[in-house]
């Protein structure tokens, strides 16, 4: 089974104890604002619902029937796009869906949070049947959701972040198994009956046990709303309307209504307006269950969840088992809408856009974003920010990420085993990342599967300015199961927030076809000048004990060879391998190998002068270094064959580079 990593942002640990380097900014969308501070020209998209005076949805709008202020300025509207989903025909009759644009420049976008503290486990089954019911029957294929949970003890858990692979989420959402919290209302009435009725006996030990709880419920809720409005501070700089479906029994109405300590109602207006504020509707689902019936009305959490959907402009529904009327309800809501792109000069000071939009026919109503924020200076970021923005980085699906990008990435198998398997290499080119490059530069290593969930992940801070008189390169060793996988590597500069992105996929396969096999040869060539260093990026969690390096694997790796990465310059006549031999089973092996070099567009063989410089034998493992010498090759793709042939057994292996000189 491969262990799949949900992300833990607990409030009380900002994530540090998962992943200290969580920290930097996104681009996750074509128009989300540069890293650079400068005033730029972008477009803005605005993502906006119009109704008639019955409140239907208006679907037959065009460009000039809409006028639009940003900040009190008037906006020419440059880029238009109408979405439409099919209408319920009578009442009763389900949605049906309509084919949406392919490629909308602002799809629609879900955030499911499944609130396990506040709930009992008959409401988070409720919780799961309507969401997963939600994705079956009204998602569109362009729309993306991502999947939260909340508890007191792990926090903001992501299981899933903005993913088109909807059958994924139903299988992510069926599985969560937290354990729930104290059900509906989470607490007890802050006042007794007697003390309601005006009795002041002297406190007794119950009452004691009575108060204190209280105020652990208290700081429960308050915590809650601490973490949410972190999140909702990330919503802003996302584009368009995020919508949140929120399943939960609520926070108890004694502590909403405790007229003797306004904290608790205070936070969570707050939350909810932040939630507003960040065009992030919350559509509140109440999954009481029929223990409701036995609890005093103090406990209960309607009023909560009401408070958040009217704040946020969503939608409070009060019953989950009604969970076929709540996907139509939140379908009609969301599913009709309009996207108004016009320029703006982007800056980087964080303040707030109102943006208000007409509509110049008489009788509709236009419920746009109330505004955006500018992007604000990395430095005035929170951790939480700086963590949430991370994730949008690494796993956003079809993300335009901030150039500088590209710089080179090996992805190398290395065993038949399923521990430190695969190796993943980069070069740190300091001459195309020089705004990347500082005394405090972040690497993060996101390691995820066909799915998309994070299957391995590691980072680390660098000083590079102390190696800038070296060639650097770092690397991460990852334990694969057999399957398809992605490295997306993050850089980022921890003063100024600028990043550099890049990926390549490997493949572990199921079986190795026999007890002879050769694995990913590690190509290097000698170095003019610089030394060469290699980092190790490694988790939090490795022991010392289990700690392997790049040459435990590829022994012969020294500082004076860099490794060929994706390309080389023309001229390049020599070169040398590390290439890794399986030899199981095998007594005594006589292992003769051999290299053939083609330009791909030719069909001749390039003439080489192959040498063995050094020899590694172990158990089941034959390491050889060798040199390759050939005529100066012109630019080109060309294609490094490697062929182990075995005496005894007669057995064949082979394996294929491609070489790209430039």
């Amino acid at each position: 089974m491969k262990k799949k990593t949900a992300l833990w942002i607990p409030f009380f640990f900002l994530w540090g104890s998962f992943c200290p380097w969580a920290m930097g900014l996104n681009q996750a969308q074509k128009d989300r604002p540069s890293l650079q501070h400068e005033v730029t020209v972008t477009l803005k998209l605005i993502q906006l619902f119009v109704t008639d005076k019955d409140g239907k949805p208006v679907t037959d709008l065009e460009k000039t029937d809409f006028e639009l202020w940003d900040n009190g300025e008037a906006k020419t509207i440059m880029d238009f796009e109408m979405h439409t989903l099919g209408l319920p025909q009578t009442q009763g009759e389900e949605v049906k869906p309509s084919p949406a644009p392919a490629a909308p420049k602002l799809s629609r976008k879900f955030f499911f949070i499944l609130d396990i503290e506040k709930n009992d486990v008959g409401g988070i089954l409720k919780a799961k049947r309507a969401a997963v019911h939600f994705i079956e029957t009204q998602l569109q294929p362009t729309d993306e959701v991502a999947v939260f949970s909340y508890s007191l003890m792990r926090g903001l858990v992501l299981y899933k972040y903005l993913s088109m692979d909807h059958q994924t989420l139903k299988k992510i959402i069926q599985g969560i198994s937290e354990m729930p919290g104290r059900g509906a209302g989470g607490g007890i009435p802050v006042q007794t009956p007697e003390r309601e009725a005006g009795q002041h006996a002297p406190e007794s030990l119950h009452g004691y046990f009575e108060r204190l709880e209280t105020l652990v419920e208290r700081r429960k809720a308050n915590a809650f709303t601490d973490i949410i409005k972190q999140l909702a501070r990330y919503l802003g700089y996302l584009p368009g309307h995020k919508n949140v479906i929120f399943f939960s029994q609520g926070i108890s109405r004694s502590l909403i209504n405790d007229q003797k300590d306004f904290s608790v109602l205070n936070n969570f207006q707050d939350m909810s307006k932040e939630l507003g504020a960040a065009n992030s509707p919350v559509y509140t689902v109440n999954t009481k269950t029929a223990r409701d019936l036995f609890k005093d009305s103090g406990e209960r959490g309607d009023d909560s969840l009401k408070i958040l959907s009217d704040l946020s402009g969503g939608k409070y529904f009060e019953n989950a088992n009604h969970y076929q009327k709540i996907a139509q309800d939140i379908q009609m809501i969301t599913g009709n809408y309009y996207v108004l792109g016009y320029n703006i000069d982007e800056q980087w000071d964080g303040k707030f856009h109102e943006v208000k939009v007409k509509v110049k026919r008489e009788g509709y109503a236009v419920a746009p974003q109330s505004g955006y924020f500018n992007p604000k200076p990395f430095q005035k970021l929170t951790d939480v920010e700086k963590q949430f923005q991370l994730i949008a980085l690494a796993l956003s699906e079809g993300a335009r990420f901030q150039e500088p990008q590209g710089f080179p990435l090996l992805a190398l198998t290395v065993s038949p085993q399923p521990r430190n398997n695969v190796i993943f290499l980069s070069e740190l080119q300091e001459k195309n990342l020089e705004e990347i490059v500082g005394p405090k530069t972040e690497i993060n290593y996101f390691v995820v599967d066909s799915h998309k969930d994070i299957i391995d992940l590691k980072g680390g801070v660098v000083d590079f300015l102390s190696l800038s008189q070296k060639t650097v390169y770092h690397y991460s060793i990852a334990s694969l199961e057999p399957g398809t996988y992605e490295c997306r590597i993050v850089l980022r500069n921890l003063e100024t927030g600028r990043t550099a992105m890049s990926s390549a996929s490997v493949t572990v396969p199921r079986k190795i076809p026999s007890e002879f096999y050769l694995f990913s040869p590690l190509l290097v060539f000698p170095l003019e000048g610089k030394e060469a260093i290699y980092v190790k990026v490694s988790s939090v969690q490795e022991k010392k004990s289990d700690a392997v390096s790049l040459k435990d694997i590829y022994p012969f790796v020294s500082s004076i060879d860099a490794p060929i990465m994706e390309e080389y310059k023309a001229g390049i006549s020599k070169m040398s391998a590390i290439v890794r031999c399986l030899v199981q089973d095998i007594t005594q092996p006589e292992i003769e190998l051999s290299a053939e070099l083609r330009e791909q567009s030719l069909s001749d063989e390039i003439p080489l002068v192959f040498s063995l410089l050094s020899n590694q034998k172990g158990r089941d493992l034959e390491i050889r270094f060798v040199e390759l010498k050939f005529p100066p090759l012109k630019a080109g793709d060309y294609t490094l064959t490697f062929v182990a042939k075995e005496a005894t057994t007669k057995s064949k292996s082979e394996i294929r580079c491609t070489l790209k000189v430039r």
